[in-house]
C-alpha cells in the first residue's frame, strides 16, 4: 500500500471520527437546553394560553395564586354541566348591545340585498376589531346578515366592538368603520345614524380597564413527589374518566352540555399532548386551567376543579403546589375563593355574567 494511500485511509478516519464528534456534541448540547426547559417551566408558559391586551403590555396577565386544603377527595371526581347562555331571539339586541359595541343604524329608502354588502363586510373585516351586522327581513325579523343568503333588509343595524382582548377600539380603527358605514349609506341611499365617537372611545377605554382587572387565569399544579415522571396515558385516562377530552390545541377540555369550556388541563413542559406520541409521552408536572371570566357557573366550578385536582394527584402520586412549587394549603384556596367573589360581583354589577355571550365576546 503506497504512502498515498495510507495518508487518504488516515483523512477519511479523521472526518469520519471528526463529523461523530460534532453530531454527538450538538445532540448533547440540545438535550441539555431542552432539559433545563423542561424542568423548569415558567409561568409564561401557562399565561401565553390567554393572549394578552395590547394595552396592558407592559402589565402581567393576573393569575391567582393556589394553595389548597387538606381535605378528601370526591369519589365521582365529574362535573355537571352547568347551562350556558345562548343566543334564542332574533331581536339585535341579541347580538350587538349598546354597552360594548359601538353601533350604527342605516335606514334604506329601499330593501338592500345581502349581496350587496359583501365588499362592506370584507372591509369592515380588516379593521381589527370583531363587528357584527343584523338586517331586519320582513317576513323573518332581524337575522345576522348573510351575503350569500340574497335576502333583502330593510335596516341594517352593525357593530363595531368597543374593546377584547387585545384592547380597546382605537380612533382610528373607529374613524375607518365609520368611512365604511358612510360610504355602504351613500351607496345604498340609506340614511345612517352614528353615536358620537368621543363618547365611545372613552367608555372603550372604561370597558378595557374594567376588563383587566376582571381577566384572571387560576391554575392548580401537580408536580411528582420524588421526580418519577407521569405516564402520559394514564392522564389521559383520569381525564375521560373525569369526562374531559382532548382537542387539536393539545389541552384536555372539560365542557359542558353547549360546548363551552369549563376548564382544562395542560402539560406543564414543553410538549402538548397528541394522540399520536401519548403512548411515549411522559410530564413531570401538569396544571388544571381555569379561565375566570369565560366559566359559567363560577365558584361552584372552581370548588370542583379543587376536587378534580386533589383526585388526580392522588392517582399520579403527586403533590399540589402553586407556581414557586410550594406545597399547596386551604388557607391559599380560601384566599382564591374571595377574590373570586369579588370579580364576580363586580362583573355582576357591570351586567356581564360569567360564561355569558357577552363575556364570551369580551374575552375572545
Amino acid at each position: 500500500m503506497s504512502d498515498l494511500n495510507i495518508a487518504l485511509i488516515i483523512a477519511a478516519v479523521g472526518i469520519v471520527g471528526g463529523v461523530w464528534a460534532l453530531n454527538w456534541w450538538q445532540e448533547r448540547s440540545f438535550r441539555r437546553k431542552a432539559e433545563q426547559a423542561f424542568e423548569k417551566p415558567s409561568q409564561d408558559v401557562l399565561l401565553e394560553r390567554k393572549p394578552k391586551t395590547a394595552a396592558r403590555a407592559s402589565q402581567d396577565t393576573p393569575r391567582l395564586e393556589p394553595s389548597l386544603a387538606t381535605q378528601a377527595p370526591s369519589p365521582e371526581p365529574v362535573l355537571a354541566a352547568p347551562a350556558v347562555e345562548t343566543v334564542t331571539s332574533a331581536r339585535p339586541d341579541t347580538v350587538l348591545d349598546s354597552a360594548i359595541d359601538y353601533i350604527a343604524e342605516l335606514h334604506p329608502s329601499e330593501a338592500l340585498n345581502a349581496r350587496s354588502l359583501q365588499l362592506a363586510i370584507e372591509d369592515a373585516g380588516k379593521i381589527g376589531k370583531p363587528v357584527r351586522w343584523m338586517g331586519l327581513v320582513e317576513e323573518n325579523g332581524w337575522m345576522p346578515v348573510n351575503p350569500g343568503s340574497g335576502a333583502n333588509l330593510t335596516q341594517l343595524r352593525v357593530g363595531l366592538q368597543l374593546a377584547d382582548r387585545k384592547g380597546p377600539v382605537d380612533d382610528s380603527q373607529m374613524l375607518e368603520f365609520v368611512r365604511i358605514m358612510r360610504q355602504l349609506g351613500e351607496d345604498a341611499g340609506a340614511v345612517v345614524d352614528l353615536p358620537q365617537r368621543t363618547p365611545a372611545l372613552t367608555t372603550a377605554a372604561d370597558l378595557d380597564a374594567f376588563c383587566a382587572d376582571v381577566d384572571v387565569l387560576i391554575g392548580l399544579n401537580i408536580v411528582s413527589r420524588d421526580g418519577t415522571p407521569f405516564p402520559a396515558t394514564k392522564i389521559r385516562s383520569l381525564c375521560e374518566a373525569a369526562g374531559m377530552s382532548l382537542g387539536e390545541d393539545g389541552l384536555f377540555h372539560f365542557q359542558n352540555d353547549a360546548g363551552q369550556t369549563l376548564f382544562s388541563l395542560c402539560n406543564l413542559g414543553q410538549e402538548s399532548f397528541s394522540s399520536a406520541t401519548i403512548r411515549q409521552m411522559k410530564v413531570n408536572a401538569v396544571t388544571l386551567l381555569f379561565d375566570v371570566p369565560r366559566v359559567v357557573g363560577g365558584a361552584p366550578v372552581f370548588d370542583r376543579v379543587v376536587v378534580l385536582a386533589r383526585h388526580l394527584a392522588d392517582s399520579l402520586d403527586g403533590e399540589l403546589v402553586d407556581d414557586n412549587r410550594r406545597p399547596l394549603n386551604e388557607q391559599g384556596i380560601g384566599a382564591i375563593r374571595r377574590q373570586l367573589a369579588d370579580i364576580y360581583r363586580r362583573m355582576e354589577l357591570r351586567g356581564i355574567a360569567p360564561g355569558s355571550a357577552t363575556a364570551l365576546r369580551l374575552f375572545a
